[in-house]
């Protein structure tokens, strides 16, 4: 499948953004899709690891085959195991009839085990003999059935913390972790904000538009719920807000987080250049914007130009003047 199908799975899946970082996780997806091997997706809360497992599971082969998705933490740890392996009729009490776990549900789909580090330890044995045999055996079942599907797991845990304090299997972490896909933060990627605001206000029942200021505002703000909260927060602001387009004030009001406004903020910067010691002062800020933007950019300068609001020939004729050409 070529890569320009795979980032229109990927665009349509919610998982947008032209920064470095989202560039790379979608290249890893394009790479680790084709495979049967486990995945192990890192990131924190909300950053949308859910997501990209369901876009590397459509990307693989037939999306018509189950993705099983699966929330370790919202399992009593009681019944972890006969949802998982599934059990034969009158295995305990209660048990009427017979059960098909999720392991055989799966079929030749994918099994996503979410926050895997809550699963509880002897469940991991049996999950890593799955993996290890491709096979598993049901609660009370006399033979062991193949498993044809794909594991990928997630968590935002720090499992190698875990496998320290003997609440994670070492071996266990090491069949997952055979392919590792780490998702950024919101925080690590400001620079897609405006375009993932954009993506949620079309599909908001109240059609708002945001300010160039509300946008910066949002920029400026943290993010510790990451997409899920700015999802969450767009919602709020389309639904509640009384003006339209959203202004800063709005953004203050229904982010519950303190946001100057955008020339209040460029003041505050200008006065503390303003109080350094140092001559010409426009232009050792002009130079730290640029020098700024194109580390941030990764050295791109049309990315640099993007993030400034400039046009790129400004960008080149300041390295050409700092590296005295």
């Amino acid at each position: 499948m070529d890569l320009k199908v795979n980032q229109e799975i990927v665009r349509d899946a919610m998982v947008i953004g032209s920064s470095s970082k989202m560039e790379h996780v979608m290249d890893m997806v394009c790479r680790i899709a084709p495979s049967s091997l486990p995945v192990l997706i890192t990131g924190p809360t909300g950053c949308g690891k859910e997501v990209i497992a369901s876009v590397i599971h459509h990307m693989r082969g037939d999306p018509r085959l189950p993705f099983v998705d699966i929330n370790c933490a919202a399992i009593p740890e009681t019944l972890v195991e006969t949802l998982l392996f599934g059990h034969e009729k009158g295995m305990f009490t209660g048990a009427t009839g017979k059960h098909q776990g999720y392991l055989s549900i799966t079929g030749r789909g994918t099994l996503f085990l979410d926050e895997i580090g809550e699963l509880p330890l002897p469940q991991q044995a049996k999950l890593l003999r799955v993996i290890e045999s491709r096979s598993y055996r049901p609660l009370g079942g006399a033979v062991n059935l193949p498993f044809e599907g794909r594991i990928i797991a997630a968590t935002h845990a720090d499992l190698e913390t875990m496998i320290e304090h003997r609440r994670f299997r070492e071996d266990l972490y090491y069949r997952l972790n055979v392919l590792n896909l780490e998702v950024p933060s919101l925080q690590e990627r400001r620079q897609d904000i405006p375009e993932l605001i954009r993506f949620f206000l079309r599909r908001v029942e109240q059609r708002v538009d945001f300010t160039d200021g509300a946008l910066q505002a949002m920029m400026a703000l943290d993010w510790p719920g990451n997409i899920r909260q700015l999802k969450n927060t767009i919602e709020k602001i389309s639904l509640l807000s009384d003006e339209n387009p959203i202004t800063e004030k709005s953004v203050a009001t229904f982010a519950h987080q303190e946001v100057l406004p955008l020339d209040e903020t460029f003041d505050n910067v200008a006065d503390q250049v303003i109080d350094l010691a140092c001559e010409d002062k426009v232009e050792r800020m002009e130079t730290a914007l640029v020098r700024r933007a194109l580390l941030r950019a990764e050295g791109n300068k049309s990315q640099a130009a993007r993030f400034l609001g400039v046009h790129r020939k400004y960008i080149e004729r300041k390295v050409k003047l700092c590296n005295g050409a």
